[in-house]
């Protein structure tokens, strides 16, 4: 009786587990399937027949538009380099599936993952693929179509570690199988295949593409770029919201508009004439052009402007000469029209004024990188090195299973009476990683004050730090010693703005993917999950909150005050410029700017 009982008992559950879609697993728990809805930012997307165009983990991408996927004895082929694209973009994480072909063997190609030590070998009209060098057995062979090699799709993929699904037109590749029955995967599968038969190509450059460059009141600006075999020509446009009439601006000598800087409504640029560079400021407002300061000899291939700040009435300009690798950096004020320099390094992370004093971080990964912290007296121009000789500031520095790596971010430096405020390790402990520092200006002492941490905010006495073992955000209070985590996720795209932390979450823990926008607010201490969609950028304003998304309801969204969202534009937005009275946007697939309140 016993035993009838536990069978039914098992029939039971398995017709439950077959009317809502969860996979039994008899070694631990059910695992339930996703909707679509809910693994769309996990997934890669395609359809049947291929556009050009597939749904990268939440994202609208055009990929391999040159590639067709083909469909051969009801078997559906996929090119080889398509194929270990998507299955890269599955796999994340760094994991890179590569396809190597050598044309001594024509038919024969290889799929390498160094992260996975896995190869898989096909050969064309051969049922037998190699996995780690063991035959397994296809149902259909590779083939060559169009002078390229495809591959059998399911068979490919589940031997890439891959989930297959096909969709009413659409193949749906993830780790984990999707939930194909549920309401909200048939509520959306249309609106995602609708976006992926769009054929429209991105706005090309140089004929079609124009740089959306600055919004003041009524005014839009734009940037139009020529590419010559030699040389670029670049050209500032103005048009007035709500008309069509282009108006170019004549700005002196040749302009080079690929690094200006929009400060305080006015465009900062250098300008190049016989040899010479200038710096011009143009009010954009009203539009009058003002020479700042000339620079002297200039090369545009190995010299750019780096950054401009406008600080109590001062212009501070950072200038990068020579290359990447052995060029340099320079700051400068600017002194009855003539460029005094402050300081000179290789690459400078952060800058910070406090009253007579510019306080810099500069990281020479070239050479030695240790006390990278100078003082620089403004008005006499004398440099104090500031820390301790065996510590690197301003760089997070990572250590995994896989080597070191350094990042750092210009948010990383602050000065607060007697104290300044910065990250750093021991740069000759291989183990250390970054951690808060406090240094005391008069005699070099430090205190450590946190642990290993990305990112930090100093706002009055406290201390917010994204932890680097957790990735949540922390809260130190320098009072009373205090720490405690006020965001229990991990923080993705973090920006300190009005008062509040905005940040993004994602599956992946991955900056570079689309996740959820939320916001912390410091004042009440509530985390406000804020879009429906993943977003791909966001821009708070002092009043208002926007996102773009390029999923499946792709457009423009302003965050209401109820928590709402509405969308102002649909489709893929290539650029947005936000300001109090109203937002301009270029979009991707069309030409032309636009505006929206």
């Amino acid at each position: 009786m016993r035993m009838k009982s536990r069978i039914m008992l098992f029939i039971m559950v398995a017709v439950l587990a077959f009317h809502f879609n969860v996979v039994l697993a008899f070694a631990g728990d059910a695992v339930i399937k996703k909707s679509l809805v809910e693994a769309f930012d996990e997934a890669v997307i395609v359809p049947y027949p291929y556009q050009g165009k597939a749904f990268i983990k939440g994202v609208k991408r055009d990929v391999y538009e040159d590639q067709q996927i083909v469909k051969r004895n009801s078997r559906i082929m996929v090119p080889i380099r398509l194929m270990s694209y998507l299955a890269s973009e599955i796999e994340g994480g760094g994991s890179q599936w590569e396809a190597i072909w050598h044309a001594q063997k024509p038919k024969e190609v290889l799929l390498k993952n160094e992260k996975l030590h896995k190869t898989i070998q096909f050969t064309v009209n051969n049922k037998t693929m190699l996995v780690n060098n063991k035959p397994k057995v296809m149902d259909v062979a590779p083939q060559q179509v169009n002078g390229q090699i495809v591959l059998p799709l399911r068979s490919a993929a589940e031997a890439l570690g891959a989930h297959i699904d096909w969709l009413d037109g659409l193949i749906v590749m993830s780790q984990e199988p999707i939930n194909l029955q549920h309401p909200q995967t048939n509520a959306i599968k249309e609106r995602i295949l609708a976006e992926l038969k769009d054929t429209r190509k991105p706005i090309s450059y140089p004929n079609k593409s124009i740089d959306l460059l600055a919004k003041s009141g009524k005014k839009l600006y734009f940037v139009r770029t020529a590419y010559g075999e030699m040389d670029t020509t670049y050209t500032l446009f103005q048009r007035m919201e709500g008309e069509s009439k282009e108006t170019q601006i004549s700005l002196p000598g040749k302009p080079i508009l690929s690094n200006a800087k929009v400060v305080n409504d006015q465009l900062i640029f250098i300008s190049l004439e016989k040899g010479e560079g200038t710096l011009y400021g143009y009010d954009l407002a009203k539009n009058l052009i003002s020479k700042i300061a000339p620079i002297g000899p200039w090369d545009s291939r190995e010299g750019w402007l780096g950054d401009v700040r406008y600080l109590d009435n001062e212009w501070y300009v950072i200038l990068h000469t020579g290359d990447l690798t052995m060029g340099g950096e320079s700051i400068y004020t600017v002194e009855n029209g003539v460029l005094k320099e402050l300081v000179s390094g290789k690459n400078f992370i952060a800058c910070e004024k406090y009253e007579t004093s510019l306080y810099v971080e500069d990281f020479n990964f070239m050479s030695e990188s240790t006390r990278n912290i100078e003082m620089i007296d403004i008005k006499t121009g004398q440099a104090t090195a500031i820390g301790q000789p065996d510590y690197t500031y301003g760089v997070y520095r990572e250590i995994t299973e896989e080597g070191t790596s350094f990042n750092y971010s210009r948010q990383s430096l602050y000065v607060k009476g007697d104290y300044l405020y910065t990250i750093g390790y021991k740069d000759s402990d291989p183990k250390d990683t970054s951690a808060v520092y406090k240094i005391n200006l008069n005699d070099q002492s430090q205190t450590k004050l946190t642990d290993a941490t990305k990112q930090f905010w100093l706002i009055e006495d406290k201390i917010y730090y994204i932890d680097a073992a957790s990735g949540t955000l922390k809260l130190l209070d320098l009072v009373q010693g205090d720490v405690k985590t006020v965001v229990d996720q991990k923080v993705l795209n973090v920006r300190l703005q009005q008062g509040s932390f905005y940040y993004t979450v994602n599956v992946k823990a991955n900056a570079y993917e689309a996740g959820v926008l939320y916001e912390y607010q410091i004042a009440s201490g509530r985390n406000i999950k804020r879009s429906k969609h993943s977003v791909s950028t966001y821009y708070v304003g002092n009043s208002r909150t926007f996102y773009t998304t390029d999923g499946y309801e792709p457009g423009l969204y302003r965050i209401n005050s109820d928590g709402s969202s509405t969308r102002l534009v649909t489709g893929n937005i290539r650029a947005v410029i936000v300001k109090e009275d109203g937002v301009a946007y270029t979009l991707t697939y069309e030409s032309g700017i636009y505006t929206v309140k």
